[in-house]
């Protein structure tokens, strides 16, 4: 009686492990194209797939214009979540007919998925309007602020309340509506976590007082006199 053997290749488990469990590619796409000779986003959806690394290779339908896929990045870690492709270092033609392929980084002919079919326009093209993130936030066409969330930008606000200084015994030239203070501010985030940077009222008070004091000082002084 014949048994086949008890094990498996490396290669084999990988191919087994990752088969179409590929991240769906989210940029490039049908209306997210690259522009040529230029810094791009490739972002993908990093959050449901099993694919720990991958490749990533770029091909064409056309074989005059790609007579095959041609790789880009041998290994690419998927909770990364997005990366800048700079098609300065990758010569490709003009025009449409161009898919992104996410393959095994064992077996690079093991396509885990790839993306819609787009065009790569000519240098100077406007990038195109980025798509919403997972986060509500918005991808921006090319940057090297490529955070996890496929890089999102926010505005935050921020409230702060603070006391003027005032000197013993003198507390009640001021009434304590002129001591005390609140200011508001808004601040940015690289990402859907915001955080509110608020200007303190209590400086611009302080400034207010000593003037005050001032002038309180200049009328004891005619008294005096």
């Amino acid at each position: 009686m014949f048994f086949a053997p008890a094990f498996v290749t490396l290669s084999a488990l990988a191919t087994f492990a990752f088969a179409l469990t590929g991240p769906k590619v989210l940029v490039p796409a049908k209306d997210q194209w690259w522009v040529a000779k230029s810094s791009n986003v490739l972002t993908w959806d990093c959050h449901n797939t099993q694919a720990i690394q991958f490749g990533v290779y770029i091909k064409n339908k056309d074989p005059n214009v790609l007579s095959g896929p041609l790789g880009i990045i041998a290994r690419l870690e998927n909770t990364v979540c997005s990366k800048e492709i700079d098609l300065q270092q990758v010569k490709l033609n003009v025009g449409p007919g161009y898919t992104i392929l996410i393959t095994n980084v064992v077996n690079q002919t093991d396509v885990l998925s790839q993306s819609e079919e787009f065009e790569i326009k000519p240098l100077g093209s406007p990038y195109p309007t980025p798509p919403a993130s997972s986060t509500g936030g918005s991808i921006p066409p090319s940057s090297s602020n490529l955070f996890p969330s496929a890089l999102a930008s926010d505005a935050g606000t921020g409230t702060g309340t603070g006391v003027g200084n005032i000197p013993p015994g003198l507390s009640y030239v001021l009434p304590p509506a002129l001591v005390t203070g609140t200011g508001t501010g808004t601040g940015t985030s690289a990402n859907s976590q915001n955080t509110g940077i608020g200007s303190n009222g209590a400086s611009s008070c302080k400034s207010s007082l000593g003037y005050s004091f001032a002038v309180v000082g200049g009328l004891v002084g005619l008294i005096v006199a």
